[in-house]
């Protein structure tokens, strides 16, 4: 630590006169400064100032800082380390006193990468840390961060090998090393506001699963999948109109999920891949990824009250409707993140900030990759905002790399492999109208298409209130088939030989 300034020895203290007035410390600094000294403190509570002598680059740096803030230059405090071996260099600059920034921790942050840029030869990918308790800041020079100018997705995407199923490329870090998800971790989730390229990754991540053998379903009524729009012919099933039909596909997954695990317990074996090649063919089973956009949409609470209005009204009708829907996908979205890794279905979530009102933590815990997209030339993130993606010491690290990411397009950072740290890297880009034309030339064939089950719509009168009556356990009174309203079959028959999977409430709670 750089010594306080009552520990210089050139340091001296003058004691002012009781009715020195804050319209004399301009009178005052000029005579300092003719004495040959700085003016660095005054504290007119106490009636004293602190006068010493800085060097040139102390005071040049002070009075640039100080003009940035808005403030005098003794109102500014600093301690200069130069580079060793090159003088011209600055090192590292430590604000010993300053103003506040405020309690906000993105706003400070903020304001402290735009006071980096106005020291002599700083760029943005200098380190700041702050201490809270002493107020001091540190503003360290380090190398800039260099990500590839540009990734392309082409690259990154293989002929088509099934066998390769397990790793799906993202884009590429600063040493040009290929990022991606191992699918021993078993879900994604992508956290991105609008412009910071999450659709871009997701196309990444389905391009890469296409190529790798998987089945690809696309979850996304709120911007009706426009996104995958040239990838249709190539997904098992989309959902991209409304809740019910987003409810329809996701209880077709897991009904899915269930036939899968009847399979491998018919051949006393946990993991899908350790089947038999044969088996695995005659029953359709393959990785599936199952891509959400705006997740938040359809796990988020519905709130509004619309008991004004009569039940048979259309707009109440679809609310009532909708909010069914989402419950329906709440509870099969938590089941998949427990229950769906080891039969080979994989999720990935997108959403614009991940929040804990949709996200809870039981079904964070389920998340294994979790990726922060930054919006070129956004503010920073502070570490408390980006706790829920990255715990602990990690979010710090986290925060620190998006700053320095400045108006990198495509752009954000990852829990590295094996959880070791954080990294940042580039998107993998590819224009969404040349993909069909990627995914033909590495061989890739059109997807077999999945049949949707279709749940029986309930009247208005029975959407009044879905849950009037239920106790605590929801189940508790329930007589006969919960699934009397569905087809006779709850999955899809185009999977082979084993006969239709047949589950009961027990397999849902």
């Amino acid at each position: 630590m750089i010594a306080v300034v009552q520990e210089r020895p050139d340091a001296q203290r003058l004691t002012l006169s009781s009715d020195f007035k804050g319209s004399q410390v301009d009178a005052l600094a000029e005579r300092v400064r003719q004495k040959g000294f700085d003016l660095v403190e005054v504290n007119q509570h106490e009636k004293f100032a602190i006068i010493a002598h800085l060097t040139p680059e102390a005071r040049a740096i002070r009075n640039r800082l100080a003009s940035f803030l808005k403030v005098r230059p003794w109102e500014v405090e600093v301690a200069v380390e130069l580079d060793p071996d090159n003088p011209r260099v600055v090192d590292l600059v430590q604000l010993l006193r300053a103003p506040e920034a405020g309690t906000d921790a993105e706003k400070r942050l903020a304001v402290w990468r735009a006071a980096v840029l106005v020291i002599p030869g700083a760029h943005a990918d200098w380190r700041i840390e702050e201490d809270l308790v002493s107020g001091r800041v540190v503003l360290e020079r380090r190398d800039p961060l260099r990500l590839p100018q540009r990734v392309p997705l082409a690259d990154l995407t293989i002929d088509f090998d099934p066998d390769l199923w397990d790793f799906i490329p993202h884009g590429q870090d600063t040493g040009a090393r290929v990022v991606g998800q191992k699918l021993s971790v078993p879900h994604g989730l992508v956290a991105g506001e609008t412009g910071a390229g999450k659709s871009y990754f997701l196309l990444a991540h389905a391009v890469g699963a296409l190529s790798r053998g998987h089945d690809l379903i696309v979850v996304d009524p709120t911007k009706n999948a426009v996104d995958f729009t040239p990838l249709h012919p190539w997904c098992a099933a989309v959902a991209v109109t409304t809740l019910p039909e987003a409810r329809a596909v996701i209880e077709t997954v897991y009904a899915e999920r269930v036939r899968r695990q009847k399979v491998l317990q018919a051949h006393g074996i946990g993991f899908w891949a350790k089947l038999p090649a044969d088996v695995r063919a005659s029953e359709g089973i393959r990785p599936v990824t199952v891509i959400i956009d705006e997740a938040a949409s359809l796990l988020e609470d519905s709130s509004a009250n619309l008991s004004a209005l009569d039940k048979d009204d259309p707009l109440r009708v679809e609310f009532e409707q909708d909010r069914v829907a989402k419950t329906i996908i709440r509870l099969y979205l938590g089941k998949l993140g427990r229950e769906a890794r080891n039969v080979g279905i994989h999720m990935v979530l997108g959403v614009q900030r991940p929040d804990t009102s949709f996200l809870p933590g039981e079904f964070r815990a389920n998340i294994g990759q979790k990726v922060q997209l930054k919006v070129p030339g956004s503010a920073p993130m502070a570490p408390e905002s980006l706790r829920m993606l990255f715990p602990g010491q990690f979010a710090p690290e986290a925060s620190d790399l998006l700053g320095r990411l400045g108006d990198m397009p495509g752009s954000g950072v990852t829990m590295a492999e094996g959880g070791a740290g954080v990294a940042a890297f580039r998107v993998a880009y590819e224009d969404a109208l040349r993909l069909p034309a990627l995914l033909e030339a590495r061989g890739v064939p059109r997807a077999q298409k999945w049949e949707i089950m279709q749940p029986e719509s309930p009247t208005p009168a029975d959407l009044a209130d879905p849950f009037e009556g239920f106790s605590d356990d929801p189940f508790a009174d329930f007589d006969g088939d919960p699934f009397a309203d569905l087809d006779d079959d709850p999955t899809p028959p185009r999977r082979g030989a084993t006969p239709p999977a047949e589950f009961s409430l027990d397999d849902l709670l």
